[in-house]
C-alpha cells in the first residue's frame, strides 16, 4: 500500500503541473504546422481526406502505405495484434513517415480501442493491463480512476497514439445484453457518468 500511495501522489502531482510540458507540445506542433501547407490551400479532396480513417495493425500496415503516402487518409485506428511496446511505437512511427510524403504532410491522428478487462490482454499493443469498468466502478473512487488513465495516457502517448476511443459510457440495466457487462461502469447513470468523466480527465491530463 506505501508503494501504491507514493505512486499515485507522483501521478497527481504530474497531473498537476503539466501545463508547461504541455504547451512547449503545443508549441512544437506549431512550429511543424508552420513547415505545412495552410487548410485554405488544400484541395477539397484533401480536405475530406482528413475525415476519413482506417484500421491497420502490423501484418497489414504495408497494404494501406500508398493511401497514406497520396494523403487520402486522415487517421489510422492501430488495432490489435501480438507485439510489443516497442514494436506499436515503430510501427506508428513508419505510418507517419509515410504521412510525411503526402502532398499536404500532414501527421496522422492515430488512436486506439484502448479499454481494461476481458477485451484487452496485456499481449495487444504492448500497453498495460487496465480493471474493467465494471471493477472500477464497484470502488466508486473517480479519484483514484483519474490517476490510473493519467498513467495509462502516458504510456499511450509514448508510442504516439492520440486518441482513445474509451470509455464504454453504457449504463447496464439490460440483463438480456451481456455484450455490455463488465464494459460498463454500473446501472447507476450518475456513477456511469461520474466514472466516465474521471477516465476522460485523466486520459486528457496525459494529452491524449
Amino acid at each position: 500500500m506505501p508503494k501504491l500511495r507514493t505512486t499515485l501522489a507522483i501521478a497527481c502531482f504530474a497531473m498537476s503541473s503539466l501545463s508547461p510540458s504541455m504547451a512547449q507540445e503545443q508549441q512544437s506542433a506549431a512550429t511543424s504546422a508552420n513547415n505545412r501547407p495552410a487548410l485554405s490551400s488544400l484541395t477539397p479532396e484533401e480536405r475530406l481526406a482528413q475525415t476519413i480513417f482506417i484500421a491497420v495493425d502490423s501484418a497489414t500496415a504495408d497494404e494501406k502505405r500508398e493511401a497514406i503516402e497520396k494523403g487520402l487518409v486522415g487517421g489510422v485506428l492501430l488495432q490489435w495484434g501480438d507485439y510489443s511496446l516497442e514494436q506499436t511505437k515503430a510501427l506508428a512511427q513508419k505510418l507517419q513517415s509515410w504521412a510525411a510524403k503526402s502532398p499536404s504532410r500532414v501527421p496522422l491522428l492515430l488512436a486506439a480501442d484502448y479499454e481494461g478487462g476481458t477485451v484487452f490482454t496485456p499481449a495487444t499493443l504492448g500497453l498495460p493491463n487496465l480493471p474493467s469498468n465494471m471493477m472500477m466502478g464497484s470502488s466508486a473512487d473517480d479519484k483514484d480512476s483519474a490517476v490510473l488513465f493519467y498513467l495509462a495516457g502516458v504510456e499511450i502517448r509514448k508510442v504516439g497514439i492520440h486518441i482513445n476511443f474509451a470509455p464504454v459510457l453504457d449504463v447496464n440495466t439490460n440483463s438480456a445484453n451481456p455484450i455490455i457487462g463488465v464494459r460498463s461502469f454500473g446501472s447507476d447513470p450518475e456513477l456511469v457518468s461520474r466514472m466516465g468523466i474521471s477516465v476522460i480527465r485523466g486520459l486528457q491530463a496525459a494529452g491524449v
